[in-house]
């Protein structure tokens, strides 16, 4: 199981849950780490990294290319020329800045 997680500029809590099932999700958590909502499950695949912009989009890479949310979970595009990269950068909007946390299990 891979999770990476992320703090937002409001300190709201990204937690991108990738299992060995093949299930990804996006939980959002609030300031006090309280679940708030679940989203993306069934668009993503593989994901392996996540990052936020200023304007409160949510990048997450997998193996189908980078894939755009808002914090409310509605998916707002796909950019499947990114899934080479294998990474972001300010290109994609993602201010240098910002930073993902990862950590894997068996």
């Amino acid at each position: 199981m891979l999770m990476v997680y992320l703090f937002d500029d409001d300190g709201k809590m990204l937690v991108l849950w990738t299992g060995d099932d093949g299930k990804n999700a996006i939980d959002l958590c609030d300031t006090n780490g309280r679940f708030v909502r679940s989203f993306g499950k069934g668009l993503l695949k593989n994901s392996a990294g996540i990052a936020t912009d200023n304007q409160h989009r949510i990048f997450v890479l997998g193996s189908t290319g980078v894939q755009v949310f808002s914090e409310e979970g509605n998916q707002l595009s796909r950019h499947a020329s990114f899934a080479r990269k294998r990474i972001f950068t300010s290109e994609h909007g993602v201010p240098q800045e910002k930073r993902a946390y990862t950590h894997a299990w068996r």
